[in-house]
């Protein structure tokens, strides 16, 4: 039997997810593109899959849920801190060009039901009450010229201010994590008796018994499970003694492990987790490199997802997407577990953001560039019509997507 599959250690989960977040925006007057919305997404279009160690799934339960509030309140502020950042970077270039940018706002919801936090460089900032659900800013021309009179160039800039903003804080989050916080290490301490086999008893008729802690197996020291392993295979069928402490005090028996180096036993692990300082450049290199692994990460299950990319064979077999439900129960899991696996479910989300702007899909940052990319080869804008029918067609999608994401999520959750 294997330990590591069938018994859960004490060993502090090093999962990373790679989050895809699927948006759609506050409802558009379909027949009028003067004004321009870029929008943040909801978290209620979201699809989380597996990118290293096991699929994140749903755990949660409604009691978990109401006996952890705290984290749950702290992922839906993080993850709206990095919507923030992404208005950001849309607002500021947009100012930067002296166009006009009356609304910021984060979240959804009618204006009678926002917080007006007050009027600053001619733009009103609210805040929604439905956080989930994103943000946006409207940019518009001025009151003599119109957002398409614009230059290109300035254009894409501010289109693609949103997806710079969040990769910056995504770098600038993931060498703040390995430089000031330290780069998280596990120690195993020790490895002890999960479980007894029902199959193999030598273990059993030893007098050995569950919670019992492993400090030698022969000559050789206990630490960690593969040190079990190694040792009972070095004394397959031969007469090995045991030593193993139970309540604080060492207990030594004989034991033949079996052929296959077996006495029956499943073995868990106690860790510890600390953190190692990492100097400037390597934290930089960290920056770089990790953010980069989430973006490519991303595209590879986009690939899994639409059938073009070969799944691995040791992929998750339940790696699936998922809706509100799962971003907020993985957001919250990260916050329980402390200030480093939260920063890095930030990250990861911002890269997210990245992600699903750069895919060239109508309403988002993406879409815009790619009507730009059209109208620098052909010389003149899409024309309305075109941009408001494809607008209209994807807003269907996404809602569609998002709609199975959420049925999804109630599936696992009631599972």
């Amino acid at each position: 039997m294997n330990g590591r599959e069938a018994c859960a250690t004490d060993k502090p989960e090093t999962t990373v997810a790679a989050i895809l977040i699927h948006r759609c925006g506050k409802r558009i007057n379909m027949n009028s593109f003067t004004a321009l919305h870029f929008f943040t997404p909801p978290i209620h279009l979201v699809a989380v899959f597996s990118l290293i160690g096991g699929s994140t799934g749903l755990q949660s339960s409604f009691a978990a849920i109401a006996g952890a509030l705290w984290p749950i309140a702290i992922a839906i502020l993080g993850v709206s801190f990095l919507v923030l950042v992404h208005e950001f970077g849309h607002w500021t270039m947009a100012r930067l060009f002296r166009m006009g940018t009356p609304v910021f706002c984060i979240g959804y919801g009618k204006r009678e039901w926002c917080l007006i936090l007050g009027t600053v460089c001619q733009t009103e900032f609210r805040i929604a009450p439905f956080l989930i659900g994103g943000g946006f800013v409207r940019i518009t021309g001025t009151s003599d010229r119109g957002f398409d009179s614009f230059p290109l160039w300035q254009r894409i800039v501010v289109a693609s201010a949103g997806i710079i903003f969040n990769i910056s804080a995504a770098a600038m989050i993931t060498f703040s994590l390995f430089h000031f916080i330290g780069s998280e290490q596990i120690r195993v301490t020790n490895t002890y008796v999960c479980a007894l086999s029902d199959q193999v008893t030598v273990a059993r008729e030893a007098g050995i018994r569950s919670g019992d802690i492993f400090v030698s197996v022969g000559d050789m020291k206990i630490i960690d499970a593969s040190d079990l392993t190694r040792a009972l295979q070095s004394n397959e069928d031969k007469p090995t003694k045991v030593v193993f402490s139970r309540n604080g005090e060492d207990v030594s028996v004989m034991t033949t492990p079996t052929a296959s180096g077996e006495i029956g036993v499943v073995p868990g692990q106690h860790a510890t987790r600390f953190t190692i300082k990492v100097p400037v450049v390597k934290a930089a290199y960290y920056s770089v490199t990790i953010t980069t692994k989430i973006l490519v990460g991303q595209f590879q299950q986009l690939g899994q997802l639409m059938g073009l990319v070969e799944k691995p064979a040791d992929s998750p077999t339940d790696s699936r997407p998922v809706g509100a439900i799962g971003v907020i129960d993985l957001g919250a899991k990260s916050a329980s577990k402390g200030v480093f696996d939260f920063l890095l479910f930030l990250v990861v989300m911002s890269m997210s953001l990245v992600f699903i702007n750069i895919l060239p899909l109508p309403l988002f940052d993406g879409g815009n560039l790619l009507y730009y990319l059209i109208e620098g080869v052909a010389g003149r804008p899409v024309s309305r019509e075109i941009r408001a029918k494809a607008a209209r067609l994807f807003l269907v999608l996404v809602i569609g997507f998002s709609g199975w994401a959420l049925l999804n999520d109630l599936k696992h959750l009631f599972h």
